[in-house]
């Protein structure tokens, strides 16, 4: 795909690679009786866009946020870096590495449950004890495992039809951008820096500026 044209060359209708060939497969449906309604290639090119960017800013806002709350709290950050070195390791992480690392999904659900930074979405209220309290051992069982059915309930992407399609990508992505920068790093406020987590309103909730410090980790 490239500005307005779309190149459909390594198109093949039996191995659909990623959502643009799903598009692709139905752009211009063969039986004059299908129910599935035509897209031009306009409209494949302008839902792939809409994609990405929705990715892209979700994915983005929600790291400004991560790096505001690990050096906010060190004592969280040191504990998922614990846990990092003891499940996984030096090695890269993997997206299957979530199922071990489960106070690290805790803390990647708290943020997204207590940040909430995209404010337009189902309408609903928390039944939370202590909902103004940052506190990812909320979602760990007694076992100190993750609990699924609790970590569904944050419903930053939505539910139903409407669900976000980019959820499960974009959870991968910050655990992986997570784990891979706590592995080598340890992220530290400035020690005259006031932190701030009240937020900028906009069409989504930002952080307000501040500043960090990286150190190598030995």
């Amino acid at each position: 795909m490239h500005g307005s044209s779309l190149n459909i060359s390594d198109f093949q209708k039996n191995n659909l690679r990623d959502i643009t060939d799903a598009l692709l497969s139905v752009s211009n449906p063969k039986n004059p009786d299908s129910k599935v309604a035509a897209l031009s290639s306009d409209k494949i090119i302008i839902t792939v866009n809409d994609i990405f960017g929705a990715g892209f800013a979700t994915v983005s806002g929600y790291l400004q946020w991560m790096f505001l709350y690990l050096i906010n709290f060190p004592k969280m950050q040191a504990k998922i870096q614990e846990e990092i070195d003891g499940k996984i390791g030096l090695k890269l992480p993997r997206f299957d590495d979530r199922k071990y690392l489960h106070y690290t999904e805790a803390f990647i659900n708290e943020l997204f449950r207590h940040t909430s930074f995209i404010p337009f979405t189902i309408p609903h209220r928390t039944l939370w004890v202590d909902p103004y309290l940052f506190k990812p051992e909320r979602f760990l069982n007694e076992n100190g495992e993750l609990n699924k059915n609790l970590a569904e309930k944050v419903m930053i992407f939505g539910m139903g039809i409407r669900k976000c399609l980019g959820e499960e990508v974009a959870r991968n992505e910050v655990f992986i951008i997570l784990t891979t920068i706590l592995q080598h790093l340890k992220l530290e406020k400035p020690a005259d820096h006031h932190l701030d987590l009240s937020p900028i309103y906009g069409l989504s909730m930002s952080p307000k500026p501040y500043q960090l410090q990286v150190v190598q980790r030995t």
